[in-house]
């Protein structure tokens, strides 16, 4: 495992999807390079902040009318 194939499957790691044998050689990479050992655990960190923000309500009736007719003025949609 090298720290671009780590990178490749960083979200089934995280999320505990992968096969136990990649599992492993994520493990190991981790244990051996500072840098992607850092990286996983601010990854782990921003996705458990992420999930305890508060859930967004409904969007305020013609709020979203509005926001596409913007974005479409700036050329973005």
């Amino acid at each position: 495992m090298n720290c671009q194939e780590l990178h490749a499957v960083l979200y089934e790691f995280v999320g505990g999807e992968l096969a136990a044998e990649t599992h492993l050689s994520v493990e190991q990479h981790i244990e051996s390079c500072t840098h992607c050992g850092v990286y996983v655990e601010t990854y782990r960190s921003t996705v458990t902040m992420t999930r305890s923000l508060p859930k967004p309500g409904a969007v305020p009736p013609g709020m979203e009318v509005k926001l596409k007719k913007m974005l479409s003025e700036l050329g973005n949609v």
